[in-house]
């Protein structure tokens, strides 16, 4: 949960999992024999904590019980949370076709989903604009279409311009 943290060995994660039982309440955990109970943070979190001064102390809060823990205990619940949810950023390797020298990046998912969702979203405008045009019909009437209907209408209205 820390942002600059590194990643648990593997021992540690093997270690997190083995004591591992679940908490009364669901979704939560808890260690054998141990009072500390966590839960993987979820989006709600995120969107919670987006704004507060603090918010890596404001996920602990909402995700950790009790909230103030010993080093050694938080970086046990911190390999916990890796072994149950791990990273999906990760870096990519591969050989240029052309020259064989390797090649690294990152990915980071949620970047490339809001990517992709923003491109989406660009286009949509260009569709409502074609389907009005020919159609006459509202914003609001082609928005509540499905995304599917959209499309295909977008795609009828673009050909019919073609051959006009």
């Amino acid at each position: 949960m820390t942002s600059g943290s590194t990643h648990p060995s593997a021992s540690a994660l093997a270690f997190a999992e083995a004591s591992l039982l679940p908490a009364d309440e669901q979704g939560w955990f808890r260690f054998d024999g141990g009072d500390i109970q966590f839960r993987v943070p979820l989006a709600v979190d995120q969107l919670a904590i987006a704004l507060e001064a603090r918010p890596e102390q404001a996920l602990v809060i909402r995700c950790v019980r009790p909230a103030t823990l010993p080093a050694r205990a938080r970086r046990r619940v911190e390999a916990a949370m890796e072994a149950i949810a791990p990273s999906l950023c990760s870096e990519l390797r591969g050989a240029c076709p052309e020259c064989g020298a390797i090649v690294t990046c990152t990915f980071d998912p949620l970047q490339y989903t809001l990517r992709e969702l923003r491109d989406q979203a660009a286009f949509v405008y260009d569709d409502v604009c074609a389907i009005a045009g020919h159609t006459h019909w509202s914003e609001a009437e082609i928005l509540a279409l499905p995304t599917a209907r959209r499309l295909r209408y977008a795609e009828w209205s673009a050909r019919e311009r073609e051959m006009a």
